[in-house]
């Protein structure tokens, strides 16, 4: 079974995100360094597989950063840090 994975699939995902922040922005205060902030602070490695099996990973990184960049982004969670900065 192919999977989608990469940035080509993860770019369309995390401009959706970025809509559903700027959506609850009304008063367009949060700037682009802030909305990429809040999508870094609620990004998780939840359900990741992060270990070290398939290829090694440099002593100064870990196997996440390695692997998943910033980690797996999560609407719901920056959505409401949106909500909760534009108060």
């Amino acid at each position: 079974k192919e999977t989608a994975q990469g940035t080509s699939f993860a770019s369309p995902a995390v401009a959706g995100v970025v809509a559903l922040i700027k959506a609850e922005d009304t008063s367009g205060q949060l700037t682009r360094e802030q909305v990429t902030q809040l999508l870094k602070q609620t990004a998780t490695y939840e359900g990741l597989d992060t270990s070290q099996e398939s290829a090694p990973v440099p002593a100064n990184m870990s196997s996440e950063v390695y692997f998943f960049g910033s980690g797996l982004v999560n609407a719901a969670a920056a959505v409401q840090a949106a909500q909760e900065a534009s108060r």
